[in-house]
Parts: C-alpha cells; structure tokens; sequence
C-alpha cells in the first residue's frame, strides 16, 4: 500500500507542473491588459509603461513563467495587482468559504443518491425506479445557475425562509448547497442504480441469500461494499465539476468563497489572484484523486494484495 501511495504522489508532481503552465498561459494571451484597467483608458503611454516595467510584464512569458514558479515553490504567490494584497492571505480568507460549501454540497449529493440509487436498484422496473430515474435525468439536465436563481426565487422572495445571498448561517448555506449538490446527487443515484443492479446478480449474493440473511443484510453489507466502487471513482472525478459549479453558485448566491473571488479577478486581469486560485483547487483535485486511490485498497481487498 505505501508503494502504490508513493508512486501517486510522485505522479503529482508532473500534473501539478502542467496546470501551472496551462493557467499561466491562458491568462497571459487573454485580451487585455492588467495596466490598463488599473489606470483606466486615459492613463498616459508613459504611465503605463512604468507601470508594465515595475510588474515585469514586458519580460518575455518564459521568464515571467519561471520567476512565478520560483515564487510559488517558495510558497510565494505574489500580491494581487489591484489591492497590493498578499494573495496567500487573500486565497486563504475565501478558501474556508469555498470547502465548507463544496464539502456539504458533496455530502447532500451522498446523501440522496446513493440511498435513491439503492432504492431504483431493488426495486427494479417499479414506479419508485422510474421516479427516482426520471428526477436523475431533471437533476442532471438542470444549469447550475438557472436552478440557483429558481431557488431564490421561491424560498427567498416568495416564501422568505433563507437569506437571498451572502455567508454567515446555516440559512445561508442551505440553497447554495442544495443546488451545487442536486446535480451530483442525480448522477451519483444514476451510477448507484447501475452498479447495484450488476452486483445483485452476482453469486455470492445469491448464497447470502439462500444462506437465509435479510434482504437488508444483504444489501447493505454484501452489495453495497462492492458497489459503492464506481460511486467512489466518481465521487473523485466530480470534485472539478463541483469546484467549478461552485464557480457559479457563489456568484449567483453572493458566497463570499473562491470561486467569486477568481471570476471578480479575471475580470481585472489580476493575474497572481487567478493563478494562485486555480493552482490550490487544481491541487485539492489532485489530492482528492489520491484519496480515492487509498480508498480504494480499503474497498477492495485485491488491490490491497495486489
């Protein structure tokens, strides 16, 4: 088992490199210059020029490329354009915002698709399985941002139970969840259903059947086990999707998390905002992979011998 935890974490680091050279690219050749926003349209050609020599963007991309990655290996990611900041302090004040509502967005997305996946599963071909599936497919197709300003809509204008936006309550974090959390939960349940549905038929659930267990033994502690492999690999791979769905729902719901904070940064051209926040998510993917790498071994004792 260590070995295999070695050899991910070793596979990190050439990942890592990679979005670090894909996010400074792709900001760097977006239209548009920082100097120009801070200085406004009237700002002189002289102005602006002091201003591009003292950021060092007049240094050929490859150089400004390395001198950022030499500050970001010594943990330091620079200071924001606009506010003179230090962007780790800027990054850390939004990131505790951006975890607990990704966090409990996964945990509602859990929490009713796997129990709706099992329920389809056993009860195959029922109403309760179109249902289920039918709400899958309405989850799944619904935007992430139409569905948010619905959800205000309704329980903040028109029936006045939560706050409209902001952070503070667990008022304010239930409608941001709830709806970075409705699209997980339908594909999950979808995945749940499926993979439930292969195992059931296997043989040793057959014995533990004919072994004369419960039908809820059976279920939870013979099929489950097996099935929650390809909900756990999805789990993992979903983590981009809800970072970037966060994206969305904190700007809708006024989450004062990084999401918001990297979409008011890219409109300022503040660059080292930008990339600092991508790279941190980009990272927590990365982790959040090798999590279910380990999970893995603990699921499925064959890998753990293997």
């Amino acid at each position: 088992m260590h070995v295999l935890i070695a050899k991910r974490l070793i596979y990190i680091i050439p990942i890592v490199l990679g979005v670090t050279i894909v996010v400074f690219s792709i900001l760097h050749l977006t239209p548009g210059c920082p100097t120009t926003i801070i200085l406004g349209d009237h700002a002189t050609p002289t102005a602006i020029a002091e201003l591009r020599d003292r950021l060092g963007l007049d240094d050929p991309i490859y150089i400004q490329y390395f001198r950022w990655l030499s500050r970001i290996i010594r943990g330091d990611f620079g200071r924001s354009i606009h506010t003179r900041q230090r962007v780790v302090e800027m990054v850390l004040q939004r990131a505790p915002a951006t975890v607990e509502l990704t966090l409990t967005g996964m945990i509602i997305s859990l929490l009713i698709g796997i129990p709706i996946g099992i329920i389809s599963a056993t009860k195959q071909y029922s109403i309760i399985d179109h249902s289920g599936m039918v709400g899958a497919l309405f989850g799944v197709s619904m935007p992430v941002f139409w569905q948010g300003l619905m959800m205000i809509l309704i329980f903040s204008f028109i029936l006045g139970w939560t706050p409209i936006s902001g952070r503070g309550t667990i008022s304010h974090l239930i409608l941001p969840a709830i709806t970075l959390g409705t699209s997980q939960a339908a594909l999950i349940a979808r995945l749940t259903r499926s993979s439930m549905l292969e195992v059931i038929r296997q043989d040793y659930v057959r014995t533990a059947r004919a072994k004369g267990l419960m039908e809820k033994i059976v279920i939870i502690k013979h099929a489950l086990k097996n099935a929650l492999m390809p909900v756990v690999t999805i789990v993992a791979l979903q983590l981009p999707v809800l970072f970037g769905g966060a994206v969305i729902t904190e700007t809708v719901f006024a989450w004062p998390g990084m999401g918001r904070l990297i979409v008011t940064s890219i409109f300022v051209r503040d660059f080292p905002v930008v990339q600092a926040a991508v790279l941190i998510i980009a990272i927590l993917v990365v982790l959040c992979n090798l999590l279910a790498d380990i999970l893995y071994i603990f699921l499925d004792p064959r890998i753990r011998y293997a």
